[in-house]
């Protein structure tokens, strides 16, 4: 990799780079401060992005043509493509709101289970 293509990356490694760290100690920290968790969640984030745009440049020029095709939808590999990353986005996501109630009624005890978001982000290490 050239020094040039270095310096391109640099920029978006804080927000990339990051984020299995900042998802472990929030997950604890929103178990802690529940009320707040959120406002400051979207406070990091919004920093960490606005960072990243200031200072990312664009690599490839811009094309005048339509992103936006029509015609896709009318072709059937591509719905079902879509329809199966829908269902492996529901899939792989919702259980991720759910963790803490199941545990609670499996018998988890409450401080435990407040814990199992930032547990299930720990093996991304």
């Amino acid at each position: 990799m050239s020094s040039d293509e270095e310096k391109r990356q640099d920029p978006q490694e804080p927000p990339n780079g990051g984020a299995r760290a900042v998802g472990v100690a929030l997950g604890a920290f929103a178990a802690q401060i529940v009320g707040w968790s959120v406002r400051v969640v979207g406070i990091i984030m919004l920093a960490m992005l606005i960072y990243a745009a200031l200072v990312t440049k664009e690599f490839a020029p811009r094309h005048q043509k339509n992103m936006f095709l029509l015609s896709a939808f009318k072709q059937w590999p591509y719905i079902l493509t879509n329809a199966g990353f829908l269902l492996a986005l529901l899939g792989l996501y919702a259980p991720v709101f759910y963790i803490s109630e199941y545990s609670l009624e499996r018998g988890m005890s409450s401080q435990l289970a407040l814990y199992q978001v930032a547990i299930l982000n720990a093996p991304s290490f």
